[in-house]
């Protein structure tokens, strides 16, 4: 009689034990369901590993759902880029779409703290994600065309044009940094150089970098870290673009300035 009586107690003890841990389990997946629907905006490809996690925690129903949200989000997409940590700013992509540059806000839109994540997708379809952990203040980020040359103007020093190669399949994807500083923007406060950015764009060949910055426009020659700007017959500028050479430029006059058109183009010859 006492042995059943042990034999019982000690299997309704082990049987309470498995409950436990099972309700237990089943809290973690529910708490860890609610975070990847937390991360789903801000980085939905973290929010799929969690919604994984807290299936394999416990199969629950929200874990289920939560699983079912993200394929549903995802089915349709070959690859994606995700984990840049904080909110993505600005975007700049190869035109094969293997080299990404975005650039972050690190602490918010109004810290003016902005970092910059590079991702890489190789010859295997294996991406490889570098954060540029000296990039601050980063305002515009570029890639070239064919994907070699990475670019950005940071904040810094009153504005410094940054730029790196970059190695696809190497073991180090990305290459040393090398900087330009130029005097003309020396005289734009650092709150204000962002307003005044118009665009920037490399050539074709990558070699050089056309930037705007308050109407006016810049040529950097990246090898000879050398800058030139336009003829004085080109008016004040919005936007400028590089054209299908590296001896042409596509500009978008400043509003107001000569055509008055909002919508109006012309070409540069800078050869």
């Amino acid at each position: 009689m006492v042995l059943a009586l042990i034999a019982g107690l000690g299997t309704f003890l082990v049987y309470q034990s498995q409950v436990s841990a099972q309700r237990e389990a089943e809290g973690r997946s529910r708490s860890l369901t609610s975070l990847a629907d937390e991360l789903t905006k801000r980085d939905p490809g973290l929010a799929s590993l969690v919604a994984i996690a807290a299936h394999d925690v416990a199969p629950t129903r929200e874990a289920r759902n939560a699983l079912l949200r993200r394929y549903d989000q995802f089915k349709d997409d070959s690859w994606v880029l995700t984990g840049t940590e904080s909110p993505v700013k600005d975007v700049a992509m190869s035109t094969d779409g293997a080299v990404t540059l975005v650039t972050t806000e690190i602490g918010g839109a109004l810290s003016w703290q902005n970092g910059a994540v590079l991702f890489v997708r190789g010859a295997g379809g294996r991406i490889h994600r570098e954060y540029l952990r000296l990039a601050q203040q980063v305002l515009y980020p570029l890639v070239s065309r064919d994907g070699r040359r990475i670019a950005y103007l940071s904040a810094q020093e009153g504005g410094t044009l940054v730029w790196h190669d970059v190695h696809r399949d190497a073991k180090n994807v990305l290459g040393p940094a090398h900087t330009i500083r130029n005097s003309d923007f020396g005289d734009i406060e650092v709150r204000s150089l962002e307003q005044n950015l118009g665009s920037a764009d490399f050539s074709p060949d990558a070699g050089e970098v056309v930037m705007v910055v308050g109407g006016r426009a810049r040529i950097w020659d990246l090898a000879a870290e050398k800058g030139r700007g336009l003829p004085s017959r080109v008016p004040a500028l919005e936007k400028a673009w590089f054209g299908p050479d590296e001896n042409t430029l596509v500009a978008q006059p400043r509003y107001g300035d000569e055509t008055g058109a909002d919508s109006s183009v012309m070409a540069v010859d800078i050869g």
